[in-house]
């Protein structure tokens, strides 16, 4: 009987030594993974930075890109009609000074 008795507080020591170990295990693993998963996130979120500022980078350019186009097209739209009004002011004059055209005009006032 003593040694069932012995034999039963062998067995439950062992048990509880066990669960003891096995908790220490999980408890270690536990913290590994959060560790592990607060590194993932942190190197996620850097990424996510990276890849904002790359795209922040390319809208501007793009902005960019698109003023100079339309600048440049406002620009060349102005000097033509510049030189159109230029144009049509010299034509205005070659008219005024023609002799003929003076004597049509002072026959209209």
């Amino acid at each position: 009987m003593e040694s069932s008795i012995v034999l039963l507080l062998v067995a439950v020591a062992g048990l509880i030594t066990g669960i003891v170990i096995a908790k220490l295990f999980f408890r270690k693993n536990i913290k590994r993974q959060k560790a592990e998963s607060v590194d993932k996130a942190r190197m996620i979120l850097k990424e996510a930075e990276i890849k904002a500022d790359n795209l922040k980078r390319e809208k501007i350019l793009q902005a960019k890109e698109q003023y100079l186009k339309l600048k440049s097209e406002f620009e060349t739209e102005t000097n033509r009609k510049k030189n159109q009004l230029i144009s049509n002011e010299r034509k205005l004059k070659q008219w005024e000074q023609n002799p003929r055209n003076k004597s049509k005009e002072k026959r209209l006032n």
